[in-house]
């Protein structure tokens, strides 16, 4: 089990957790990275930095809905998310102006979490 704390970065605080990210297919160290548990997402959703860093192509683009109906086009990526000892092969992504990753309901409904508010822990089991 792993065990966070939620980010006082935000207010009210939210649950955030340390993953690594690659691009897929390719023979590179991992980069570690802050993820946003985003129930309300559907796809995570990575900095736009990230693929130019890694030089890759997207494979597509999705037509996403923002949180305030906004409808938008953006360019997919297929990335390996590792979660300790869990990795998620071949996950489709999208990408936005953002430093954090957004941990959608892709991965999320793969893995058992706990989320203890008034403690302000999140735990995430079998990893």
């Amino acid at each position: 089990m792993l065990t966070f704390r939620y980010s006082r970065g935000e207010y009210p605080p939210a649950p955030y957790i340390t993953l690594e990210i690659t691009p897929s297919g390719r023979r590179r160290k991992p980069i570690r990275r802050r993820a946003k548990l985003d129930t309300g997402a559907s796809l995570t959703v990575i900095p736009d930095t990230l693929p130019g860093r890694w030089r890759i192509d997207s494979v597509g683009t999705a037509t996403l809905r923002a949180y305030n109906g906004q409808k938008s086009r953006r360019p997919v990526y297929v990335v390996d998310v590792i979660i300790g000892s869990k990795r998620f092969q071949d996950v489709s992504v999208t990408v936005a102006p953002r430093r954090n990753i957004l941990l959608g309901r892709d991965i999320l409904n793969q893995l058992r979490i706990t989320l203890d508010g008034p403690l302000q822990i999140i735990d995430i089991h079998d990893v």
